[in-house]
This record gives C-alpha cells, sequence and structure tokens, in this order.
C-alpha cells in the first residue's frame, strides 16, 4: 500500500510537470536555461521556482520557508497550475498591495474567533529580500495557502463538525475559493472578498460585537460572588454590593439607585431575574445557588463561549435567506423569519444526548399528511431491535412491520425468521415501516426538507414532552408543537389552507404528500450562546456536551509538514 501511494506520488508529480512545461511554454516562456543567472526575467525564475517545487514534492504537505508546510497543497497547486504557476503575489520581485491586506485580514481573525497564527503570519511577517528567487516563490505559496485556508474557515467553519476535528484542505463547500482570490489580485477588495464569505446575517454581526465587548471583559475581570450565599429580596448581607458590581460588569445593573448599599432591593430582584432568563435558569429573583454558578463564570469563559458559537454559524450559509424556519436547538423552539420579520414561534422537542440535533441547512420541499416512518437503519440496528427481541408482540402492538428486498419485490419478513441478536448496522438486510396510525412515532405530519443527517420536523402523539423545560426526547429529528398551524402558514396563504382545512385532509387516515409551492429554508442551529435584540447575550447549557470537544478542535494547531529536502533555484 505504501509503494501505490508513492507510485501515485510520482505519477502526479510527473503529471504536473508534463502540464507545467506545456503551459510554460504555452505562455510565452522560453526554457534553453530556465535555471541560469540571467537567463530568464525574474519573474520567470520565480515562476519555474513555484512550478518546481509543486512538482517535486510529495504531499501532504510541502515544506516551505523556514520549515513552514504549505498546508492546503492540492488546493494551492490547483490554483497554480490554472495560472500556469504565475507568481500571484508579486511583480518583478515588488510585492503587490494585496499582500499587506491579507495579512491585516489575518491579522484581525481573532474578530472571527479565529487564530491568526493558523495561517502563517509569523513567517509571512519577516522582512524579506527583494531579489530572492526561492524565498520569493515560497512566499508567494506561503501566501495563496494563507487565503485558500483562511478563506475556507470563514466559509466553512474550520472545524468538521462530524468528524470533529480541524479541516485543513482549504476547500469551500460554499465558494469558489481561488475566483474570489483572482478577483482580489486583479484589483478588487480582498478584505471584502474575505468578509463576503463569512456569514452576512445578524446574528453572527452580533456575535463579533458581543465577543468584542466580552475580550475587553475578560481582560478588566468581574467581582466573584461568595459561595454559599443565598439572598432573596428584602435580604440585608454585605455581599449585596458584590451582586450590583457584577450584574453592571454586563450592563445590566439594577435600574433604581439603593437606598443602602447592602440592601437586597426588588430593583435588584428585578435585574437578577433579567440575569436568570439569558442563562435559562429560573427566573425567581435570588440569588441560589444556581445563579451564583453563572455568576461566577470568568468572563474569559463566556468569551471563548461566543467564539465556538461563530464556528456553529459558520457551518450554515452566509445568508439564511429572505424567509427561513430557524430551529433554536438549545433553546427548544423554532420561529419563522419573512422578509426581517418574526411570524411564527413555537416549541420543539429536540434529540437526546445520545441521538445529538445538528447544526445543519435544508429547504423545505412538501409536507406529508399520515406519514408512514421507515425506521432509519442506525436507530433499527442500535435501539429497536433490542425492542423486538425484549417483547414478541412489539411490532404487532405498534402496526410495524419488517420487509426485504427479494428480486426486485420486496416481501413481508417474519421476524423469527431473523437472528435478531447477530443484527448490526453493517449486516442489516431489511427494514421496518410503521403504518399511518394514532401510535405513529411522527404523528399526523411530516414536514420534508432533504439533509445529509435524514432527519427532519415532524407532529408527534407524545404531547406531554412539550411540557417539560428540557425537550431532549428524539433521535435526532425535530417535534413540532403546533403542527397544522405550521403546515397552514407553510402550504401557503391561499385562504383554503387552515389548520382547520389541515385537519380535515388528515381525517380520512390515508396518506397523502402536498408539495410546497413557495420553497423555503430551513436551518438547525444547537447554540450556546445566542445574540438577544437589546445586544446582551443568551447563554444556553451544553445540553449535547458539545462545547468541550469543539473548544479542543477550533485550538487545533495546522499540521506540522516534515523536514524535507529543499529545491534550490539559483537566482
Amino acid at each position: 500500500m505504501v509503494e501505490v501511494f508513492r507510485s501515485s506520488s510520482r505519477l502526479r508529480a510527473a503529471t504536473i510537470l508534463a502540464v507545467g512545461a506545456v503551459c510554460l511554454l504555452a505562455s510565452g516562456c522560453r526554457r534553453s536555461e530556465p535555471f541560469a543567472r540571467g537567463g530568464l526575467g525574474f519573474d520567470d525564475r520565480v515562476r519555474y521556482a513555484i512550478w518546481g517545487r509543486l512538482a517535486t514534492v510529495e504531499d501532504p504537505p510541502l515544506v516551505c520557508a523556514a520549515g513552514e508546510p504549505i498546508i492546503a497543497s492540492a488546493a494551492v497547486r490547483d490554483f497554480y497550475q490554472a495560472r500556469y504557476f504565475r507568481p500571484a503575489w508579486s511583480r518583478g520581485g515588488d510585492r503587490v498591495a494585496a499582500v499587506d491586506d491579507l495579512l491585516a485580514a489575518i491579522r484581525a481573525a481573532g474578530r472571527d474567533g479565529l487564530n491568526p497564527d493558523d495561517y502563517h503570519l509569523r513567517v509571512l511577517s519577516r522582512p524579506q529580500g527583494r531579489k530572492e528567487t526561492v524565498l520569493r516563490a515560497e512566499t508567494d505559496l506561503l501566501l495563496t495557502d494563507a487565503f485558500l485556508l483562511f478563506a475556507s474557515h470563514l466559509a466553512d467553519g474550520k472545524v468538521d463538525q462530524d468528524a470533529r476535528r480541524a479541516r485543513w484542505d482549504g476547500r469551500s463547500s460554499k465558494a469558489d475559493l481561488a475566483a474570489a482570490l483572482e478577483r482580489a489580485l486583479a484589483g478588487g477588495d480582498l478584505r471584502q472578498e474575505l468578509r463576503a464569505l463569512a456569514p452576512g446575517h445578524e446574528y453572527y454581526a452580533a456575535l463579533r460585537r458581543s465577543l468584542e465587548r466580552y475580550e475587553v471583559l475578560s481582560r478588566l475581570g468581574w467581582a466573584g460572588v461568595p459561595a454559599g450565599l443565598d439572598l432573596a429580596p428584602g435580604d440585608s448581607d454585605g455581599a449585596v454590593a458584590l451582586i450590583r458590581s457584577r450584574l453592571a460588569a454586563e450592563g445590566r445593573a439594577a435600574r433604581e439607585k439603593p437606598e443602602r448599599i447592602d440592601l437586597f432591593d426588588e430593583s435588584l430582584g428585578a435585574a437578577l431575574c433579567g440575569f436568570q432568563q439569558r442563562h435559562s435558569l429560573p427566573q425567581t429573583g435570588r440569588l441560589d445557588a444556581a445563579t451564583r454558578a453563572a455568576l461566577n463564570v470568568p468572563a474569559s469563559e463566556r468569551a471563548r463561549q461566543i467564539v465556538l458559537n461563530l464556528e456553529r454559524w459558520r457551518w450554515l450559509p452566509a445568508d439564511l435567506g429572505p424567509r427561513y424556519v430557524m430551529v433554536d436547538v438549545a433553546n427548544f423552539e423554532l420561529f419563522v423569519m419573512d422578509a426581517g420579520r418574526e411570524v411564527m414561534r413555537m416549541k420543539i422537542v429536540a434529540g437526546t444526548q445520545v441521538w445529538p440535533t445538528p447544526c445543519f441547512s435544508s429547504r423545505m420541499t412538501d409536507i406529508v399528511l399520515n406519514p408512514s416512518w421507515n425506521t432509519p437503519p442506525r436507530v433499527l440496528a442500535k435501539e429497536l431491535v433490542r425492542y423486538i427481541r425484549a417483547d414478541p408482540n412489539y411490532l404487532k402492538s405498534n402496526d410495524m412491520y419488517l420487509f426485504r428486498k427479494q428480486g426486485q419485490e420486496e416481501m413481508l419478513v417474519d421476524p423469527g425468521s431473523i437472528d435478531l441478536a447477530a443484527v448490526t448496522e453493517r449486516n442489516l438486510d431489511f427494514r421496518l415501516v410503521q403504518m399511518p396510525g394514532p401510535k405513529n412515532v411522527l404523528g399526523k405530519v411530516k414536514f420534508s426538507h432533504p439533509n445529509r443527517y435524514d432527519i427532519y420536523l415532524h407532529d408527534t402523539p407524545y404531547r406531554s414532552d412539550f411540557g417539560q423545560a428540557v425537550r431532549t426526547f428524539s433521535h435526532g429529528c425535530m417535534r413540532v408543537e403546533r403542527p397544522l398551524e405550521f403546515a397552514a402558514y407553510l402550504l401557503g396563504g391561499e385562504p383554503r389552507w387552515t389548520p382547520e382545512r389541515v385537519q380535515e385532509m388528515i381525517d380520512p387516515g390515508e396518506e397523502q404528500t402536498v408539495f410546497i409551492q413557495r420553497r423555503i429554508a430551513v436551518h438547525a442551529f444547537s447554540g450556546t450562546a445566542w445574540p438577544l435584540p437589546d445586544g446582551s447575550i443568551h447563554f444556553r447549557p451544553d445540553i449535547y456536551a458539545a462545547d468541550g470537544w469543539l473548544d479542543a478542535a477550533l485550538a487545533e494547531k495546522p499540521p506540522a509538514g516534515p523536514v524535507g529536502v529543499r529545491h534550490e533555484f539559483d537566482d
């Protein structure tokens, strides 16, 4: 396997050499003595150096100046091959203005919660000689690598939420980064090109502003509240002044000036109640253990929490759309926005800790009334098979059937003919279907919005779940509190689409699909820091214990390249 990889690398290098030669000759360069001093102009010598570096060093990654690796090596190679290996960041040995713009943007990467050191800033900030061919070529490669990495992290996020590790390929699923770089180099605004790749909606902008504020608070610090202190309006204690100071640090001081500095008055109780609301705590207006713990979280931890949620927003589209459904998973709500105005809001039930609801975007296509439930293979293999083994009547009592494909047809399967103890997700060769009816886990309405996670919004027969404060009960799908009202809105403004009309269509009990004429985006977001209209932040519980692994992945350093042989080119 190793030899195959090495042969593949050599073949790839040979291909680049051949293609590069054709490109160079076709673009007017002569190569009688390409590396001889004085045989070529400076830019052409830099060009050959770039070509040679990309063609002769295996990836990943390429070794460049001072041992600094080219991290997004494949993307960098594609970029230079498309431009016939011409240097991108210098002309006649002088660097173009876009270099300063890129370095300024990288230095400001912290405003988006990204680390400037991930993008070669240390090496690129060093003074460089003007006529050093090799150094100029390697610097050109590093600048391109820095742009593609930074741009891809702004557009798609640094972390792959499924793999739970940082992405270093310099690719984007949302934008043509090479085209953005070419526009910037051709005289465009490089910083604007980068800014256009990041989320452009107000949620992201508000979090960026909040991050700036909390970083200042991190440097200043705020007063802590003594352990064991339990106070309510009317109480007196010397520590009351600390509570006032702590709330004032976030700009949330009591509205009225106290008559006594040690008195826990009603105005302070109201301010504390607002704090509790912004931290998903019971709004008692008392200083209890949970409120005390939230008050004592350092400002630096809150700043880092905002950084993690900036990353989560980068997993969604930069433009949420003029009309969209936002599923606020951590707050167990969904709301609908139309032309900047909220038109609907309701409770949801989200996935359990074992089956978390991910962040993703999709588009609503249709509504299924009286849906059947085609059980996802993972749910069937990991959970339902155990229920079937434990209860011989489980399938019958839940109106469920097993099917297996035989030839071109799908046949009903006797559960007794399957060795359920040996079933795994890999060898699963049958499927489970639950028929429409009162026990169907999807309820009476399913909202289809195709996505790679195969989860969706739907009704539920378990209505009592909506009365719980923490609503994590599903396999990742999102159960909707008022499905008929939601369906009527999605189907359009025609008079016939009312909740009552939707119910009339459900009553016969037959499964039917109604297509949505005006498509609408759906965004699922599980954020632990959410910007509020008044400029404050709602800090939520980390219901999926995701902040820890995300913090570690976001702090991951770029891969270090192996120490390789430097291929020198004479100036």
